[in-house]
């Protein structure tokens, strides 16, 4: 799918198991994860969603979603550095699978946000 979304993407920054994270090509405050599959697809869309439904405390904690391609081939964020450890411990209404790895992290403007939320607990809780 990157190539049909080309004219968007700058330079590779991460992979996972079913998406690649690129650098926007034209602003570099912003990353874009592209699916590979339906259910890397499903898990843009269920990020979007979350993002958008989430009470203010929980989504005071998310890397905030600023786009979605409408068939959900891409989701487009705010860009964070890596973390390699987290220095507090995480609210009780955060806390699920994989919340307490720091690969899941980011921060922004000294602020900590989660980057990867596809796949927690509060997603059926959160998206529509």
């Amino acid at each position: 799918m990157e190539e049909k979304h080309s004219q968007i993407l700058g330079k590779l920054i991460g992979k996972g198991g079913s998406r690649n994270v690129y650098e926007h090509l034209f602003d570099k405050e912003l990353c874009i994860k592209v699916a590979s599959n339906k259910k890397a697809i499903y898990s843009n869309k269920t990020e979007w969603s979350i993002y958008k439904n989430a009470p203010e405390h929980v989504r005071d904690w998310l890397v905030p979603a600023v786009f979605i391609h409408p068939s959900g081939e891409y989701i487009i964020f705010k860009k964070g550095q890596k973390v390699k450890e987290l220095p507090f411990i995480i609210p009780d209404h955060l806390k699920a699978r994989d919340t307490d790895n720091p690969i899941n992290w980011v921060t922004i403007n000294g602020r900590h946000y989660i980057c990867d939320y596809a796949n927690y607990r509060f997603d059926k809780k959160y998206s529509k």
